[in-house]
């Protein structure tokens, strides 16, 4: 980041109290960049789009998942009205607070850990040169090797013997779907 703005990265000090406000600052400042849209129609619609927000802003700032953790959170305007979008839509079907917030919070860890993935990836990259799929076609006499001890994983090997390709935002609609579904059907309203 100091290479970004010309300057060394403690003289951003003189301009925040500390990592943590400096922190806080880059998160809102990231959130903020992606305007509200307008309430969707029906509370299923509305945790939809925020999860959509979430996982978009992850693969825009991968840092987010590292900064914005669940146990320690850092409270800012734009996480808010994030948190109250998601909150209003689960209220509006009919949860009680406290599965309300678990909701949120499963939401939110899902993106987390794979936008957890993103960021190790391209870091991975950075250092070795060596893009994901060239990574993989390199083990992949090591995971056959070791299938013969893993029946169903040797099966499925077999099956995907045409490659498979680890596409996150593939992951990502699906555990959409899977999570808006058991969460329907738990709904009071």
């Amino acid at each position: 980041m100091s290479a970004t703005i010309g300057a060394p990265v403690t003289s951003l000090y003189r301009h925040v109290a500390n990592k943590r406000q400096l922190l806080r600052l880059m998160l809102d400042a990231a959130m903020a960049e992606q305007a509200r849209p307008a309430p969707a129609p029906g509370w299923r619609a509305r945790v939809e789009v925020g999860a959509r927000l979430e996982w978009a802003l992850a693969k825009r700032h991968p840092w987010v998942a590292r900064v914005m953790t669940l146990t320690r959170p850092l409270p800012t305007e734009a996480s808010l009205a994030h948190a109250d979008w998601m909150l209003g839509a689960l209220e509006e079907a009919g949860f009680d607070a406290t599965t309300s917030m678990n909701v949120h919070i499963a939401s939110y860890a899902f993106v987390q850990g794979l936008a957890t993935n993103v960021e190790l990836e391209a870091q991975a990259q950075g250092e070795t040169g060596v893009n994901e799929k060239a990574w993989m076609n390199e083990r992949d006499p090591e995971f056959e090797a070791l299938a013969g001890a893993f029946p169903a994983f040797a099966r499925t090997l077999l099956s995907l013997a045409k490659g498979f390709e680890l596409d996150l935002d593939e992951v990502f609609d699906l555990w959409l779907s899977l999570l808006l579904e058991a969460v329907s059907r738990r709904a009071p309203a």
